[in-house]
């Protein structure tokens, strides 16, 4: 069901345009009747709306206004006029605001049908269009995960050394990194009491905390990039590429290990555990990985 504002200052008429059409067959829901453009106003401000039918002259705020308050604010919501003869030429000004259409008093229920059948197809196209780009959205999401697991992978076993390769995958996966400026690191994690937590505290399962780390780490893509390579109970590898870069100057183990204290900070905030972070490797750029042409997971 799609929702359906009337806004008319007439209660007469509103009642009738509430109860002259079989709005539920056509396929909306009314969620307001009210008798004054300031009120619907102050509806669309707190409440989503798919349609409204509102009269064009009201006693304060009119319809125009209405119109024109849906598009400044940038809402999705479709806008029908009522009018009369004599308000035709007004009513086309509503054209400007994006007014969907509009219905000529008298209104007949056959042209309220009509009217709103059409409204209909347009929402549903327009919620077919919005499933789609979900999926296709989801399916990219999914898509990245698997070609970021395969990019990282053959970095970290020494497989992938091809610098035009690498500059191609990290232009698709990363568009917003220097490939010449974004230092990598492989880090030891250790989570500290691991098994006690996850026996005392931790109330999913082993599956469902990996789980919960990799998303962990997906929430910083801000600040970088962040993969484990490797997990065996409480202890972790991490590969992760920075987008800073500033840390380029200066790099160090040492360095990186005082950068990452704001994630050791997160991390035991969110799970309530402690973790140490050991580097073990840094490099200037992924090309450096490369050239060692040797997996770097020993």
């Amino acid at each position: 069901m799609y929702t359906l504002v009337i806004a008319d200052d007439e209660k007469m008429i509103r009642d009738g345009l509430t109860n002259i059409v079989d709005w539920e067959e056509l396929g909306f829901e009314i969620a307001a009747a009210l008798g004054d453009g300031e009120e619907v106003i102050e509806y669309l401000d707190s409440m989503p709306v798919d349609v409204i039918l509102t009269d064009i002259k009201m006693v304060h705020l009119s319809g125009i206004d209405i119109a024109r308050h849906v598009q400044e604010a940038g809402f999705l919501c479709k806008v029908v006029f009522i009018s009369g003869y004599k308000e035709f030429e007004l009513a086309r000004q509503g054209i400007r605001y994006g007014v969907e259409d509009y219905i000529l008093k008298p209104s007949k229920v056959e042209d309220i049908t009509s009217v709103f059948t059409k409204i209909r197809q347009i929402l549903d196209e327009r919620k077919r269009d919005a499933q789609t780009m979900e999926q296709v959205k989801m399916q990219w999401e999914e898509a990245q995960q698997l070609l970021e697991e395969k990019f990282v992978n053959g970095l970290v076993m020494g497989v992938l050394n091809d610098r035009k390769e690498i500059e191609r995958r990290m232009h698709l996966l990363y568009p917003d990194i220097d490939v010449l400026r974004c230092p990598c690191a492989v880090a030891n994690l250790e989570l500290m009491n691991y098994e006690t937590f996850i026996r005392e505290r931790w109330n999913y399962g082993r599956e469902q905390f990996e789980d919960a780390l990799r998303h962990f780490f997906g929430l910083f893509r801000e600040e970088g990039v962040f993969h484990i390579i490797y997990k065996s109970g409480g202890r972790m590898k991490l590969f992760l590429i920075l987008r800073k870069q500033q840390t380029v100057s200066g790099l160090s183990p040492k360095s990186l290990e005082e950068q990452l204290s704001w994630l050791t900070q997160r991390f035991e905030d969110i799970f309530g555990l402690e973790i140490r972070v050991e580097v073990i490797s840094a490099w200037e750029t992924v090309y450096q990985i490369a050239d060692e042409q040797e997996s770097i997971l020993g």
